[in-house]
């Protein structure tokens, strides 16, 4: 069986994620009810356009009958019911934004696992595309060369349906294929070895590692250890 198809690629193989993550959508529908319920006390309170206008009527009419005292007591306990729904919709952002970064850190650290367990089968996968599109470029060359045989003997190859594979020419550093197989060999899906020779001296030198000079061997070296 292949490995891929045994390894959980879910984030969710991980508990820890999962009561995260419900965690964060549980803290989502809160934040959402409480702006709906904030929306309904501002329709209630009557906070925009004419309907501030209607209010203020409505209240100023009240002032002048015996319901007075219970119009403003009412418009108070709406007034106090804003003022907890809006402190608990900060509240509740907060919240969602440091869930959100636990979720997010977990996702890293399960991907991450994930995809060590998959390394393997990446690396076959990847080997496999390089050999295989190195055989691929050889057939391509035979097809040039046919070609090219056929030009030089004076024969009118049209009668032979081109058909060119742009990008897989090995013959060029720069082509697609060569920078796929370079790449390749300088992570070490494949090795040095296994590339067609030309290929080889393509392979750009390792960068040579200065060696790290002591302080005092290098200012004795500079001249300024004793220097006065």
């Amino acid at each position: 069986m292949n490995q891929a198809t045994t390894v959980d690629t879910r984030l969710e193989r991980d508990p820890r994620y999962s009561a995260a993550w419900n965690r964060y959508t549980e803290l989502q529908l809160q934040l959402r009810e409480a702006e709906r319920q904030r929306q309904e006390i501002q329709q209630q309170m009557g906070n925009t356009g004419s309907d501030t206008r209607n209010a203020i009527r409505a209240e100023a009419n009240a002032l002048l009958s015996e319901s007075a005292a219970a119009g403003i007591a009412k418009r108070d306990e709406v007034a106090r019911s804003l003022g907890e729904v809006t402190h608990r919709i900060a509240v509740l952002r907060e919240a969602v934004g440091l869930q959100k970064q636990v979720v997010e850190g977990l996702r890293a650290e399960v991907s991450l696992a994930i995809c060590a367990d998959l390394l393997p089968t990446h690396q076959a996968h990847v080997r496999a595309v390089a050999l295989a599109a190195i055989g691929l470029a050889d057939h391509v060359r035979t097809e040039w060369e046919l070609r090219d045989r056929l030009a030089q003997n004076g024969v009118l190859g049209g009668h032979l349906r081109p058909m060119p594979l742009r990008g897989f020419n090995l013959t060029e550093p720069n082509s697609t294929i060569s920078q796929f197989l370079l790449e390749a060999a300088r992570y070490g899906f494949i090795e040095a070895a296994e590339l067609p020779e030309h290929v080889r001296k393509w392979i750009p030198p390792a960068p040579q590692q200065v060696p790290a000079v002591k302080p005092a061997k290098r200012a004795a070296k500079e001249g300024w250890l004793n220097a006065a």
